[in-house]
């Protein structure tokens, strides 16, 4: 019988130690030198954790997204294979399917357009207009 809560995080729970997993194996059992600067950011399990999207980063701007997912693809088995042979506690590893992650490079381009706008002097939620100066000094005080 399914438990009532926390049922729906095992995918969660599963995609969080496949990352790890797999960005170790990447690191230390990989020995393509396209994939040095290359991290995984997420992996995203499905609800019957049969299948794996795995999020990848690369810290090389000019990355060759194709060519690394090409090399990926044709590791993928061999990346399954390593994930059983570390008894992981899972019955079945899903396929991984590795995509890159936009994320980071979306936010740069929106950090650079951002930039690029022209500061503005006056405080979020103030008014523009100038005040009036009479109402800025202080009451008039006797000499």
């Amino acid at each position: 019988m399914r438990r009532a809560s926390g049922g729906h995080k095992r995918p969660e729970r599963v995609g969080d130690l496949l990352r790890d997993e797999i960005a170790a194996i990447l690191r230390s059992q990989m020995n393509d030198p396209r994939l040095e600067l290359v991290g995984v950011t997420a992996v995203e399990v499905a609800g019957d954790l049969q299948h794996a999207r795995v999020y990848l980063s690369s810290l090389d701007p000019g990355a060759d997204w194709p060519a690394l997912l090409k090399v990926l693809g044709r590791a993928s088995g061999f990346v399954r294979g390593e994930l059983g042979r570390r008894r992981l506690g899972l019955k079945h590893l899903p396929e991984l399917t590795f995509v890159p992650d936009r994320s980071i490079e979306h936010g740069s381009k929106i950090a650079s357009i951002l930039r690029e706008l022209p500061a503005e002097s006056a405080e979020p939620g103030s008014d523009p207009k100038p005040s009036d100066p009479r109402e800025e000094s202080a009451p008039n005080e006797p000499s």
